[in-house]
């Protein structure tokens, strides 16, 4: 059994993101794709445009509700997702990562001061180090996130359309996938 997420009247099964370089799945050009394969992604989007991007980005200031609680304040970056690992970036802890538990595994990032400042937050996510304040991940089963201004946001990789108010929630066990064992599919 595989967990869905509904993202309003949409589904997503791997992740909702929203803010620098959640674009970069659609926006790098496929003939870039077909010749790098992944490192078009790290070249297009680390190296060409993720440093604009930072530069020019100003936060969103968002309320987030979530299975109880609020947070409000300015974001930089945020993935809701279901999976151990979001594009090759950032990896969560296997052992705390379950596919079928009725909850999402939320990242968010905040309080980013410039294009150094990115990269090293962009190593403490890949060391699976979230202090808390600026950068926040905890457990979900259901967000309503309201927004100051249209927020693009990226559903598995494609556009995922502009909103200003979103609430996305979990369809625990919706989906049944059969597969030899895999890492990918570890539910236990």
């Amino acid at each position: 059994d595989y967990d869905i997420g509904r993202f309003n009247d949409n589904y997503f099964s791997y992740v909702a993101s929203f803010g620098v370089a959640s674009d970069l799945s659609y926006t790098t050009s496929q003939k870039m794709k077909n010749v790098l394969g992944h490192a078009a992604y790290v070249l297009d989007g680390f190296i060409f445009r993720f440093p604009q991007q930072v530069k020019n980005m100003k936060p969103y200031h968002m309320r987030i509700e979530y299975d109880g609680n609020v947070i409000e304040d300015d974001f930089y970056f945020c993935a809701v997702s279901n999976t151990n690992e979001v594009g090759g970036i950032f990896k969560f802890d296997n052992c705390n990562v379950k596919l079928n538990d009725g909850k999402f595994e939320v990242l968010l990032v905040r309080k980013l001061r410039g294009v150094p400042d990115a990269f090293y937050l962009l190593k403490k996510i890949r060391a699976q180090d979230y202090d808390g304040d600026r950068i926040v991940s905890f457990k979900a089963s259901s967000l309503k996130i309201e927004c100051s201004r249209d927020t693009a946001w990226t559903l598995d990789g494609e556009f995922g359309g502009n909103h200003r108010n979103v609430e996305i929630s979990i369809e625990n066990s919706a989906v049944n996938i059969v597969s030899p064992p895999s890492k990918y599919f570890i539910t236990d």
